[in-house]
């Protein structure tokens, strides 16, 4: 999609009806839409429960099903949703899951509808040597325990709000920072070179993920243009760690600017 396909409402949705109706002109049907919950490589995006919604329909309508990737928006991740998912009022047909399920420890998994794996089974071999390492299901199980009795969903969200607060108080000094989006502990913060033409700011988005990183503080850059910067901090994160990053991050602005 382009760049600005989740800037405009519905632009994104009407390409998504444009490739249905051009596969259906050609005989083709879908085998699946597949998306992050926070469309986080394409600049951290949450677009309308609605437009969620009326995509997972037309593709279940043309014969494809819906994977909700939850590798970087699930596991209490937003605040509010233990899944992201859960945010557009949709269930999936299917759930991928990874790195965050294992804090380090290599583990992935995937929940899906018992009709579609009842039916893979029927079709299918499958065979996955280290499918169901205990090991490994020991070290998820661990995390899903520390998430709750730790409290880290509800931490997400309150240290999320004083991050969000921080941010956008950080964009009333810093003209480069365009747009702010996220949920819970996951922000996307768009650097432009000005706010008239939001021309996206990619080289300084490079340098500030650096300087941050020089600084001691790790984020990244992400979207098409490699302009939003990307700032998913662990569940632990404490209002002390929310002052650090935000007081980098203006400081290396300052020195950028």
């Amino acid at each position: 999609m382009h760049r600005d396909s989740f800037r405009a409402p519905g632009q994104w949705l009407q390409q998504l009806r444009q490739v249905l109706d051009q596969m259906a002109a050609e005989g083709l049907s879908p085998a699946a839409l597949m998306m992050d919950g926070l469309f986080s490589s394409d600049g951290v995006f949450s677009p309308p429960e609605a437009e969620i919604q009326q995509a997972v329909n037309w593709v279940r309508q043309a014969g494809g099903v819906y994977i909700a990737d939850e590798v970087q928006s699930g596991f209490a991740r937003t605040g509010d949703e233990f899944w992201g998912f859960s945010r557009y009022q949709v269930v999936p047909d299917m759930v991928t899951l990874g790195k965050p399920m294992g804090n380090g420890h290599p583990v992935a998994g995937l929940v899906a509808r018992s009709g579609l794996l009842d039916l893979f089974g029927e079709r299918q071999r499958y065979f996955n040597t280290f499918g169901g390492n205990p090991v490994s299901c020991c070290a998820a199980a661990a995390v899903l325990d520390v998430i709750e009795t730790e409290q880290l969903q509800v931490n997400a969200r309150i240290q999320g709000q004083h991050l969000g607060r921080q941010l956008h108080e950080l964009a009333q000094r810093h003209e480069v920072m365009g747009d702010i989006r996220g949920a819970g502990l996951f922000f996307g913060v768009e650097l432009v070179e000005d706010r008239d033409s939001l021309a996206p700011a990619t080289e300084l988005a490079s340098c500030v993920v650096n300087g941050m990183r020089e600084a001691g503080v790790l984020i990244s850059a992400t979207g098409p243009d490699a302009n939003v910067l990307k700032i998913r901090p662990p569940l632990v994160f404490t209002a002390e760690h929310v002052e650090l990053l935000s007081d980098t991050l203006d400081r290396v602005l300052t020195q950028l600017s």
